[in-house]
């Protein structure tokens, strides 16, 4: 009955390893969990269970719209409350933890995870190798990352700082397409780092 909620159904799943299995009344309970962090207890829902797959997992639909109030629940950083809530459950149920946004820290306290850069761009290896130069890729990495990151972690950053640090090792920043890249000083038009 909402006629703003353009999406009103909310939906995600839950998956276990293939050597966990979890019972159904423990699927249930970690389904109404994630909903309850997602702040839509009381909403209506639906949980299928799935396990004729190499590993057990449950469908979760969910309707965003209060049957009661009819307002739309905000769903913004879902994923991130997905990740914390399931870090509750597999220590509640005795599950293997998994890579994401959070970990336990010390005094069982849940911490953000340390950000994990990903692997180099494909190509960049073999054109190193082929070259015999390093690539803007590698380069950027070595001389910036370390520099860039702890600008990053002080929150008292500026975009006059970030373009300095690169400036200092003969990089730019630009924007391109939908975001940003980082060039190279003297080959403006060549190879470009999302």
């Amino acid at each position: 009955q909402s006629r703003r909620c353009q999406d009103p159904v909310y939906h995600f799943i839950l998956s276990w390893r293939e050597n966990e299995l979890p019972t159904d009344a423990h699927i249930f309970e970690c389904a109404e969990h994630c909903i309850r962090q997602l702040g839509m207890e009381g909403h209506q829902y639906v949980t299928a269970i799935h396990q004729d797959t190499d590993n057990t997992h449950c469908h979760v639909a969910v309707n965003r719209v209060n049957p009661i109030t009819y307002k739309a629940a905000a769903l913004w950083n879902d994923a991130d409350t997905l990740q914390k809530s399931c870090r509750v459950l597999e220590r509640k149920y005795g599950f293997i933890q998994d890579n994401g946004s959070w970990q336990w820290g010390v005094n069982d306290q849940l911490v953000r995870a340390p950000f994990r850069y990903g692997s180099a761009p494909q190509g960049t290896v073999p054109l190193q190798v082929y070259s015999n130069t390093e690539s803007l890729y590698h380069y950027a990495v070595r001389e910036v990352r370390e520099k860039l990151s702890e600008l990053i972690k002080s929150r008292e950053i500026t975009w006059r700082q970030i373009h300095l640090a690169l400036h200092e090792r003969g990089l730019g920043l630009r924007e391109q397409g939908e975001g940003l890249v980082i060039y190279d000083f003297l080959r403006p038009e060549g190879p470009v780092v999302k």
